[in-house]
C-alpha cells in the first residue's frame, strides 16, 4: 500500500517494527529483505512518484570547502531516488578512495 502523507490529517500515525528512511536502491532493497516475514515494514519517502519542486528544494545549499559538481542536479527525492537519474553507470572504487586523508576525521 502507498499513502501520500500530505493527504492525512494532522495527528495521523503509522505503526511498525521497522521504518526505512528513503525509497531509492538501498531503501527498496532492504524493505524486499522482509517479504514473506512477520514484520510490518514502512518506507518513508520525502518525494513522490515524479520530481516536486518543493521537495528537491530541500535540497539547496551552499558548497565549500573542496569542489563539488552536480551536489544539487546529482541527487533526487522521488521514490527510486538518485537511481532515477542514473544511465545505468556504476563507477567503481579506486585505491584512493581507501586511503586516509587528513582532512577527513
Amino acid at each position: 500500500m502507498i499513502e501520500d502523507f500530505n493527504k492525512f490529517n494532522d495527528g495521523t500515525s503509522v505503526m511498525a517494527d521497522v521504518c526505512i528512511i528513503g525509497a531509492g536502491a538501498a531503501g527498496i532493497t532492504i524493505a524486499r529483505e522482509f517479504l514473506g516475514t512477520h514484520y510490518k515494514v514502512v518506507i518513508l519517502e520525502g518525494g513522490g512518484f515524479d520530481p516536486e519542486a518543493d521537495s528537491q528544494k530541500l535540497f539547496e545549499s551552499e558548497v565549500v570547502g573542496l569542489p563539488h559538481n552536480s551536489i544539487h542536479d546529482g541527487r533526487a527525492r522521488v521514490f527510486g531516488g538518485t537511481t532515477t537519474l542514473w544511465g545505468g553507470q556504476a563507477v567503481r572504487l579506486e585505491d584512493f578512495d581507501f586511503k586516509v586523508r587528513i582532512w577527513i576525521p
